[in-house]
């Protein structure tokens, strides 16, 4: 055996399975590849637009987020005043009913002590009424007159 025939049966043997690899088993790793390429090609795509629609989607939502809480400030602030207002109010009424129950009750203290001292004056002009009969009726001497007197005194 020759050694220049064995490399020329080698290389004949390699171009052999070359054109064999290049024909049937290169073209569907070539197309695998390709499709594997345009996947990850798409995927890159996709997750582009996803990263961009997802910074879209923040800022919106941020702008939401924002323009609520200044609403929710804004309604706080105006509930804060409202019940400021309501206290006030109420405080002012309760003012007003308090005077006007102090004033009614002045007068029916008023009237009650009218009353009394009306009554306190019948009472009184019975018993002098009363002194003065037995005093009139009694003896004249001034013993028992200051003995009427202070007992009729005793009821006072």
């Amino acid at each position: 055996m020759n050694v220049n025939l064995t490399i020329i049966g080698q290389i004949i043997t390699f171009i052999i399975f070359l054109l064999f690899f290049l024909k049937y088993v290169w073209p569907p790793i070539y197309k695998n590849l390709n499709e594997r390429t345009q996947k990850i090609s798409e995927g890159i795509k996709s997750a582009d637009l996803a990263n961009k629609e997802f910074y879209n989607v923040k800022k919106t939502i941020n702008k939401i987020l924002n323009k609520t809480i200044k609403e929710s400030n804004k309604i706080i602030i105006n509930a804060n005043l409202k019940s400021n207002l309501i206290i006030t109010e109420g405080r002012e009424i309760a003012f007003i009913e308090n005077k006007r129950i102090l004033k009614n009750a002045k007068i029916l203290i008023y009237n009650e002590i009218v009353h009394v001292k009306q009554v306190l004056r019948n009472h009184i002009s019975e018993i002098i009424i009363m002194c003065t009969d037995q005093i009139l009726q009694s003896a004249s001497d001034y013993k028992s007159h200051s003995k009427i007197i202070n007992k009729f005194l005793l009821f006072f």
